[in-house]
């Protein structure tokens, strides 16, 4: 992401599905060979955490663990954009979570109290709680002498206290809940990850809705999404300082007459207008251009240095966003049907950004 990467993928194609579906495959790779090494060396230095406690229970435990601590990475790589400010976050909240996780555990966590139990089940669903809660009763029950170490059977039992707040013994929490709960959080976090992936701007200022998944047009880039009218009005061309080809061309365009030829890209009052600050001053970088492209054909942009050439190209590609206008690929809108486009159009930067 942070080379810039991610996004030059899926201009050539590269859906999300196939994008997540390979990190998650990945980090579950990297985590089974973690989980083994860790349980192989702490069982050969003889910690009884690792001797006493049921074999099942353990792979269970930390493979849970190492996915569900995983799941919160990709949400940490969504909300930011460089591998530092990724690693500075991770680590704020390491350490925050690392020291209050001990004290919310024991108010909470191991409390048989039933107000706590909603904090409890929400709390659960971040990896940090549920781990040292699981942790801590294994080192429980396999510290000391006498102790025997936790059996496949145990994660059923009860870890909540009997007495005084649970003296009738309703509110019920065991090892087995918070994999179940690891489990599920796994699947939220990850979710939010690919949904706020869509949804937060991206480097380039573009962003899907925030219904996207409702739309059929998202699952299926085969349906064409029914475009939706701008509220602004894209400048005309000027008709006294236009070429009599240029005005030929954006009439044919709004006309959608194009005699007989075989167009494969419609660029309709294309508009860009970039904005430094949030109240700062406008900069129009491409101003309601109309023209239209062959298929089979070759088609080349001059102008000058700032004509706004290499912004066209980014909006026709969806590196930009459209301000206003439209553009169709065939058939298929910039604005709306991106996936559609960029799985039939392939793009070749000004510069080499794989093998840099």
């Amino acid at each position: 992401k942070e080379l810039h990467l991610t996004e030059a993928m899926y201009q050539m194609g590269l859906s999300h599905a196939a994008y997540w579906t390979s990190w998650v495959l990945m980090n579950c790779m990297i985590n089974t060979v973690m989980v083994s090494l860790l349980l192989l060396f702490g069982t050969i230095f003889g910690l009884e955490l690792f001797t006493e406690t049921a074999f099942g229970l353990l792979i269970s435990f930390f493979w849970l663990s190492s996915m569900a601590f995983t799941s919160l990475a990709f949400l940490f790589s969504t909300l930011t954009r460089a591998t530092s400010t990724a690693r500075l976050l991770g680590i704020g909240v390491f350490m925050i979570t690392f020291i209050a996780s001990p004290l919310l555990a024991s108010l909470i966590m191991q409390s048989g109290d039933e107000t706590y139990e909603s904090a409890r089940q929400l709390m659960s669903l971040f990896p940090v709680f549920s781990f040292h809660f699981v942790l801590s009763a294994m080192i429980t029950a396999s510290s000391g002498v006498t102790a025997t170490g936790m059996t496949w059977d145990a994660r059923l039992d009860n870890l909540l206290p009997s007495e005084p707040e649970n003296l009738n013994g309703d509110q019920v929490w065991t090892v087995e809940n918070s994999l179940k709960s690891m489990v599920l959080g796994f699947f939220l976090l990850t979710f939010l990850a690919w949904y706020l992936e869509h949804v937060i701007p991206n480097e380039h200022g573009n962003r899907e809705s925030f219904i996207f998944f409702l739309k059929p047009s998202y699952w299926n880039p085969n349906l064409k999404a029914k475009p939706k009218a701008s509220g602004k009005v894209a400048p005309e061309v000027d008709d006294a300082e236009a070429d009599e080809d240029v005005k030929k061309e954006a009439e044919a365009v709004r006309k959608g007459d194009f005699q007989g030829r075989d167009v494969a890209v419609v660029v309709d009052r294309l508009l860009k207008v970039f904005q430094a600050k949030l109240f700062g001053p406008k900069f129009k970088a491409v101003s309601g251009v109309e023209y239209a492209i062959d298929n089979n054909s070759t088609f080349c942009l001059l102008g000058h240095n700032g004509a706004g050439k290499s912004t066209t190209i980014s909006m026709l590609s969806g590196l930009a966003s459209v301000s206003d206008g439209d553009a169709t690929i065939f058939g298929h809108s910039v604005r709306h049907e991106m996936h559609a486009i960029r799985k039939l159009m392939g793009v070749c930067p000004q510069h080499d950004i794989l093998f840099a």
